[in-house]
């Protein structure tokens, strides 16, 4: 977010990250970590994709997909 200082927070309409096989719920709660510390509210949404060898990149498309059909103008998509 520090890179994109007029960005109100608040606009971000979700958060997925890509993680292959985390154990029970440990990925989900890294990325509501993750979110929290970056500055993001806790009312902003976060999940993650479960895709052996691509789930960076589909949480990618995922979120591109959500803003091309107009569920939100930002997200945020990554791997990790």
């Amino acid at each position: 977010l520090s890179t994109v200082p007029n960005l109100n927070p608040a606009e971000v309409g979700d958060v997925c990250i890509g993680t292959v096989l985390p154990k029970s719920d440990v990925g989900a709660v890294q990325v509501r970590v993750a979110a929290m510390i970056a500055g993001l509210p806790e009312t902003v949404p976060v999940r993650t994709v479960n895709r052996l060898c691509s789930s960076g990149l589909q949480a990618i498309a995922d979120i591109a997909a959500a803003i091309q059909s107009g569920q939100y103008e930002v997200g945020i998509g990554g791997g990790a």
